[in-house]
């Protein structure tokens, strides 16, 4: 019930895996099958008996399904695209520039030059640590595993 952003569930299916829970929480939105069996309250018992009824299903044919979906929907390319199509915009506002706001056509174009490098450093160490300086988890900006 408290698993913040269900990236436990979210990998577990992408390794093949179906994931029992308690219906009614935010998971169900990230559950890529079935959902009949889960446990409606949450109580050990409750989860236990949707254990043990989970476990009768077809259990590789499920995770099979859920393995696809997790690709299809959270691959790498695709989750970063989103992020990578706004950095245009982000660096140009940083450096003091407020630039327009990009076209369709130009933010699918943009490509980092190697003088932006510097300003995409500067905004990720003075932000990359829950949005304040990295300083508390890397001593040397300019040796960060990052770049």
């Amino acid at each position: 019930m408290q698993e913040t952003f269900g990236l436990v569930a979210l990998e577990s299916q992408a390794c093949g895996t179906p994931v029992v829970g308690i219906r009614g929480s935010a998971m169900d939105d990230l559950i890529f099958h079935e959902q009949d069996d889960w446990a409606l309250e949450n109580k050990a018992e409750a989860l236990a008996d949707a254990i043990e009824r989970f476990a009768a299903k077809d259990l590789p044919t499920l995770g099979k399904e859920a393995a696809e979906r997790a690709a299809r929907l959270h691959a790498w390319p695709r989750v970063f695209r989103t992020p990578f199509l706004h950095l245009p915009r982000v660096c140009a506002n940083y450096k003091g520039n407020p630039a327009d706001e990009p076209t369709r056509s130009h933010i699918r174009s943009a490509v980092i030059e190697k003088t932006d490098r510097d300003a995409v450093r500067r905004l990720c160490c003075q932000t990359g640590f829950l949005g304040t300086p990295i300083d508390p988890v890397y001593e040397d900006r300019h040796c960060s595993p990052i770049f």
